[in-house]
């Protein structure tokens, strides 16, 4: 009876053991995917970086590329406000003169009348 009863503990422990084996090489083989996923998704990762990092490196071309145009756009519009102004000040003077010229005659004209 006590062999039976001893039998008995060790076909328990027994199984015990072989679904602890069973349980673990599970483990093992679920740590080996995940690490398998966690590699191949940190190389994943590791591409977009280096695609975002090349993407930022080209806008920040672009957005040099453009503050340039910018710049030569603003140097432009500068130089013909300037133009503008100038043939302002230009008809201004122009009309002055016309208008001294006009007085001036009108005045020499009245002062020959006046002889």
């Amino acid at each position: 009876m006590e062999d039976e009863k001893a039998y008995q503990i060790f076909s328990h422990v027994k199984s015990l053991v072989a679904e602890n084996c069973e349980k673990r090489k599970r483990i093992d083989t679920e740590t080996k995917t995940m690490e398998k996923r966690l590699t191949n998704n940190l190389s994943n990762l590791d591409n977009h970086i280096r695609f975002l990092g090349s993407n930022l490196k080209t806008l920040d071309d672009d957005i040099t590329a453009c503050n340039t145009r910018l710049d030569k756009l603003f140097s432009s519009i500068l130089l013909h406000v300037e133009m503008i102004d100038s043939l302002y000040v230009q008809r201004e003077k122009r009309l002055l003169d016309a208008e001294y010229n006009a007085k001036l005659k009108e005045t020499e004209d009245y002062e020959r009348t006046k002889k």
